[in-house]
């Protein structure tokens, strides 16, 4: 006999791809969810909150469909250049580093057959796909003196996201001022594919609209996979979490790493560890780790 009720239980990579995909292949299917869910009565606060989406977001959406029908949900011709070498370039670099290497930027250059793009392009292209390895002295020598080649190897996709982590105020001021232990830490986070958020309460803690005095702050936010967005349910989490004492910014940290771990678990990375580890109380999936 079939449960009367059924929820998804899935890892918490598979929640993660889901909603990029969301984002990415799916968007212009989103944005008819978006207009169905209106057509029902819903609110745009409501279908923001449902969809993990700005209000503002579904208001264009619907409004653009009200305007020009099903046409206005597909996606605008965009300004500017076309971007260098074309869409494909990432997925045919890719295809190229399955063959051993060892590569260096000009040959994969060549292979490629020469693109009108730099050098220092196609190395920002390939990183996207890439990571690149020395390997350790050894072999042939040139006059005496151990030759190392700069050679460039694939890492192996294994299709499988890393423990998300979480950043608090604390751990965004230690990577902006170059702090050796949280650097090390999201480099490694990285390395794994792992998703890395910020809350958005962090950011208005953090920035004040200085351009220079946000500059390092910035950089930080744009490494990072995404800026998790504050809704009504992950508020009153946040309220819940308070009732045992804390700021309203670590409660939104915490009540933000408990949302991203779901049926997982996730790290939160923080330069205040004793008032997060008061916060996380005996929730086994989040892991406290100071910065």
């Amino acid at each position: 006999m079939r449960p009367p009720t059924v929820f998804a239980n899935r890892p918490t990579c598979d929640l993660e791809q889901l909603r990029g995909d969301l984002r990415g292949r799916w968007r212009v299917a989103v944005r008819a969810v978006m207009v169905l869910l209106s057509l029902h009565g819903l609110t745009a606060a409501e279908i923001g909150a449902l969809l993990e989406c700005h209000p503002a977001t579904a208001r264009r959406w619907i409004g653009r469909f009200n305007i020009a029908g099903p046409a206005g949900l597909a996606d605008r011709p965009r300004p500017g250049r076309p971007r260098l070498g074309g869409r494909r370039l990432c997925a045919r670099i890719a295809a190229l580093l399955e063959c051993p290497g060892p590569w260096t930027v000009r040959r994969v250059w060549r292979c490629l057959g020469r693109p009108d793009l730099s050098l220092r392009t196609l190395y920002r292209r390939i990183r996207q796909v890439a990571v690149w390895r020395r390997p350790c002295p050894g072999g042939g020598h040139r006059g005496g003196a151990p030759v190392v080649p700069a050679v460039t190897r694939r890492r192996p996709h294994s299709g499988r996201l890393g423990i998300p982590f979480v950043l608090d105020t604390g751990a965004v001021i230690a990577l902006s001022q170059l702090d050796k232990t949280a650097r090390t830490m999201l480099a490694a986070a990285l390395r794994e594919q792992s998703q890395v958020w910020v809350p958005a309460p962090v950011i208005t803690e953090l920035v004040r609209g200085n351009q220079r005095r946000d500059a390092a702050v910035n950089r930080v936010l744009k490494s990072v996979s995404d800026v998790h967005p504050l809704d009504e349910p992950l508020a009153r989490d946040a309220g819940r979490l308070l009732a045992g004492g804390g700021t309203t910014v670590d409660a939104m940290v915490v009540a933000t790493a408990q949302r991203v771990a779901g049926a997982g678990s996730v790290v939160i990375m923080t330069g205040d560890p004793r008032d997060i580890t008061a916060l996380v109380a005996d929730d086994s999936r989040v892991r406290v780790a100071a910065v």
